[in-house]
């Protein structure tokens, strides 16, 4: 019999995705038109409903559910609960908000599935579409829900990462125009020999662009330690 210590680590788990792209549900932070934080009792307005819609989900789904805390990254808000021995609960609140129950067991998280559809009938005010929205409750694998993570690594991709790029042109264009006056100076100041001028070529311009293209690496590995160091994180 194989020692349970030496047992693989299980990689593969299901979940259960909602998207709230309507913002039908009371306790999702809406966008605001200015750059203010909500207020303290906009805050406890929201939590108070969220503790709300979680007293309803403990009514259907019986199994205890444990509030382990919250973080707050990139201006979201994520908001976790821990389910006795099954699996846990994250919910990114900002609107559209995300919630997603990750668990091992496909039966477990499909009895979690239907507590939140009768949860989300009695929270959410009637609409349009309410009926589509509690549909869309369904259990997924790992590769098709949407995670914190997932859009930790979308932020990089859409606001870090061309700040970075735009640094670092910033940085091959002043670096250039440096070397371009270095050169010049060298030629014509210290050698005293004629201007590197090659017709319509500025032979200045092309070393400059040479040195320039094997400092890119270079540049582009410090611009993003920096903008580590100073972007928040």
């Amino acid at each position: 019999m194989q020692d349970p210590e030496q047992e693989p680590m299980t990689t593969n788990y299901h979940v259960v995705s909602l998207i709230d792209v309507n913002e039908l549900l009371p306790f999702v932070k809406r966008v605001r038109q200015n750059t203010d934080e909500p207020t303290k009792e906009e805050e406890a307005k929201l939590q108070a409903e969220l503790d709300r819609f979680f007293s309803t989900l403990k009514r259907y789904y019986h199994t205890p559910i444990h509030y382990i805390g919250d973080e707050r990254r990139y201006g979201k808000h994520l908001e976790r609960y821990l389910i006795n021995k099954t699996g846990f609960i994250e919910i990114m609140v900002e609107a559209p908000l995300h919630l997603n129950a990750h668990f091992i067991s496909k039966r477990e998280a499909e009895t979690f599935a239907q507590a939140l559809k009768k949860t989300l009938f009695e929270t959410v005010p009637a609409s349009p579409v309410r009926s589509m929205f509690i549909d869309s409750v369904r259990v997924q694998d790992k590769k098709a829900s949407a995670t914190y993570q997932t859009y930790d690594k979308l932020h990089h991709k859409l606001v870090y990462k061309p700040l970075i790029l735009t640094a670092t042109a910033i940085n091959i264009i002043i670096v250039f125009g440096l070397l371009k006056l270095f050169f010049q100076y060298v030629v014509e100041h210290i050698f005293k020999t004629k201007p590197l001028i090659f017709g319509p070529i500025d032979g200045y311009a092309i070393f400059a662009a040479v040195i320039t293209s094997f400092l890119f690496t270079i540049l582009y590995e410090h611009t993003t330690r920096l903008a580590q160091k100073l972007l928040p994180t």
